[in-house]
């Protein structure tokens, strides 16, 4: 590699990592499609702070499928970006009932 420390060598999907691939595929393209429907039945500032269980849950997927464990800046910044949008949301809903 370039000074990289490692041997990645790129190929093309074989076998069942073209299902995979292709899976994966449609999987994103269902939840993004569910994400804008969502946006025709409700207001963005209500569903945004739902996508913040997106943090979540690629932190425990990553630790019960990889056991990776995020670094301390990680978790301070999943805090931050989640205190945010709630705080967003929390403000909207006030405004929302003046």
């Amino acid at each position: 590699g370039q000074g990289t420390g490692t041997d990645f060598d790129p190929r093309w999907p074989v076998g069942e990592e073209w299902a995979l691939l292709l899976g994966r595929g449609v999987f994103s393209t269902v939840s993004h499609l569910c994400v804008v429907m969502s946006l025709r039945h409700a207001p963005a500032s209500v569903v945004a702070p739902v996508q913040y269980l997106e943090l979540a849950c690629a932190a425990f997927y990553g630790w019960a499928v990889f056991g990776d464990v995020p670094v301390a800046a990680a978790w301070a910044g999943m805090a931050i970006i989640s205190a945010s949008g709630l705080y967003v949301w929390h403000r909207e809903r006030a405004a929302a009932r003046r």
